[in-house]
């Protein structure tokens, strides 16, 4: 399971790999947007360590990536991210599934977010076929009281990440709904 590991930490990696910025972003009086943006990775992640195991998954901790360069059609969006990431591979009867924690900070020049996030990757017997990354962050500095989230919501044909994001005013969420009562 260590090289399935090592493999999907190298998809994972691969994934903060370029992407095409397409589309200005579009910012309102709040100060809200939404933009797509770039992530490059300035290299491979570090090892990780072995965490806790069961039967038919293999946990590991502490992979770290640093320096990673987001370049948003909103600048205050863009800068240096740095990420440790744990994470748990699940072994399939078609395939692998990684799904990742990691604690995040994107630093600018006007400002800071930190925040977490989750990447979620199935693996059918080659290239990944599913890949889902959220990463949610809170303003300091210039950017206190707005929260950023990047998006990953899959691969282009070219196995280039779509990455896009949104930034809006963290008063302006409405608190979650009361949970949903069992029958």
């Amino acid at each position: 399971m260590k090289v399935k590991s090592r493999l999907l930490l190298a998809v994972v990696a691969g994934m903060l790999a370029a992407s095409t910025v397409g589309v200005a972003a579009q910012e309102s009086e709040s100060g809200a947007s939404f933009f797509e943006a770039t992530v490059t990775s300035s290299g491979p992640p570090t090892e990780s360590q072995p965490g806790d195991s069961g039967p038919g998954w293999e946990g590991y901790v502490g992979v770290a990536d640093a320096d990673i360069a987001v370049d948003a059609g909103d600048p205050r969006a863009s800068g240096l991210l740095d990420q440790v990431r744990n994470g748990t591979d699940f072994v399939l009867s078609d395939g692998a599934l990684n799904i990742e924690r990691a604690a995040v900070r994107l630093i600018n020049d006007q400002g800071s977010w930190d925040g977490e996030g989750t990447i979620t990757l199935r693996n059918d017997q080659g290239p990944p076929s599913h890949i889902a990354v959220q990463w949610r962050f809170e303003g300091e500095g210039a950017y206190e009281g707005l929260v950023l989230e990047l998006h990953n919501s899959g691969l282009d044909e070219q196995m280039e990440p779509i990455v896009w994001g949104v930034i809006y005013p963290a008063e302006a969420v409405p608190p979650a709904p009361e949970a949903i009562a069992a029958d």
